[in-house]
């Protein structure tokens, strides 16, 4: 192996402080955007109970900080 191909090895397997905060940041959209998903679902689900059974029903919407709570407690 040439120096070259050795060193990018390594930096590939070491990011860095500036690539971890991009990789959390990417995360965290990607997060974001299954919870809205997951809300959304709650509201449609809501709506659906309400035409089929005629009965309101008002389920808990879940936010980022019910998730990483439920990440810390299952460690």
């Amino acid at each position: 192996l040439n120096e070259g191909a050795f060193s990018n090895f390594l930096k590939g397997l070491t990011k860095g402080k500036k690539g971890l905060q991009r990789d959390i940041a990417k995360y965290e959209k990607e997060l974001d955007k299954n919870i809205d998903e997951y809300n959304e679902r709650q509201s449609k689900l809501e709506n659906a109970i309400a035409k089929r059974y005629g009965k309101k029903v008002k389920l808990d919407r879940l936010s980022k900080k019910d998730v990483v709570k439920s990440a810390k407690i299952g460690r």
